[in-house]
């Protein structure tokens, strides 16, 4: 049986058309794997940023302690504390957009605990340093656990 030119027209328009859908089906696996990555990375970062913002309020509750303790000007360091609640309040937010909400929650904690005031009794100031640190390993725990879900993905 022999094609003739019309058949032969029509059969390799089909296989252009499959030809043509397997590589638009490759593409847009492509990009769901791109954008899986993208989406991956950005939640690393924000968990980086999250420990960073973190380290750097714990610092700077150090600094304000000894500055207080020595009756110094702590005018420096509270602009900067009020910086990073600003930015930590910020990175909340977007934790929440990205799914990590339990980092959110524990964040949403270690804030709430650095801002409440400590009352002045030394030993009251002791327990209130212990609060800080109790949330901050809370949150560097969840930071942990999350960053390792993250990277398995």
């Amino acid at each position: 049986m022999t094609l003739t030119q019309p058949w032969a027209t029509v059969i390799a328009g089909l296989l252009a058309v499959i030809a043509a859908s397997i590589a638009y089906g490759g593409v847009l696996v492509n990009v769901r794997h791109q954008r899986q990555a993208e989406i991956r990375a950005n939640r690393l970062a924000l968990l980086s940023e999250t420990v960073s913002i973190t380290e750097t309020l714990a610092f700077g509750l150090n600094r304000r302690r000894t500055a207080i303790k020595n009756n110094s000007n702590r005018t420096d360091i509270n602009l900067k504390l009020f910086d990073c609640f600003e930015q930590l309040n910020i990175v909340i937010a977007r934790l929440e957009v990205y799914d990590l909400g339990e980092v959110a929650i524990s964040a949403a904690g270690y804030l709430a605990t650095i801002k409440m005031p400590p009352d002045a009794d030394s030993d009251t100031e002791k327990a209130y340093e212990v609060k800080q640190a109790e949330a901050r390993a809370e949150l560097r725990a969840k930071l942990a656990i999350e960053r390792a879900k993250v990277e398995k993905q």
